[in-house]
């Protein structure tokens, strides 16, 4: 596989690989670059758990970590950064719809408020669908971050043969 586009903002001396870690916190068009557990950490602290999707990238780099390895870390991480909960949401909007219209159907006299109830009912469900797919995403994005951090830590890199 070959080097994601990343690669051109990356220094080829490692005295600007500080200014690079300095930078992790904001993204840049290209997204986050993380070569150290000091990067990590210092995007661990800058991302909140419920907000807006970062729409950006992460980028790993950590020279003793195997192409193949560093891609899998950069899709998995940026998968959990850009999730905006839209699928939970578009789920339990089409179940709670599915679920109202049964209820409707099988209990006939239904008035106005009766009504604006189920469009309630659907709606409620589909934001709280969005806002726990969100929360789950940042869950899951901390938990690997925290996980990447120990393998750089430790190791300096996760093995080549090692799962994500």
């Amino acid at each position: 596989m070959g080097l994601t586009p990343h690669a051109a903002l990356l220094p080829s001396d490692t005295s600007a690989a500080a200014s690079v870690r300095n930078t992790v916190s904001r993204p840049t068009t290209a997204g986050y670059v993380l070569s150290s557990p000091a990067d990590v950490s210092e995007l661990l602290n800058n991302i909140p758990l419920l907000g807006l999707r970062s729409r950006g990238s992460v980028s790993v780099r950590v020279p003793a970590m195997g192409a193949s390895t560093q891609l899998r870390w950069e899709r998995r991480l940026t998968l959990w950064l850009n999730a905006c909960g839209c699928q939970t949401g578009a789920l339990l909007f089409l179940s709670s719809l599915v679920w109202r219209v049964f209820v409707v159907l099988h209990d006939p006299p239904q008035t106005w408020g009766n009504g604006v109830a189920n469009v309630g009912w659907v709606f409620g469900a589909a934001v709280i669908g969005k806002v726990s797919g969100l929360a789950i995403a940042r869950v899951l994005l901390v938990l690997d971050l925290k996980r990447l951090s120990g393998h750089m830590a430790t190791r300096s890199a996760v093995p080549s043969e090692v799962q994500l």
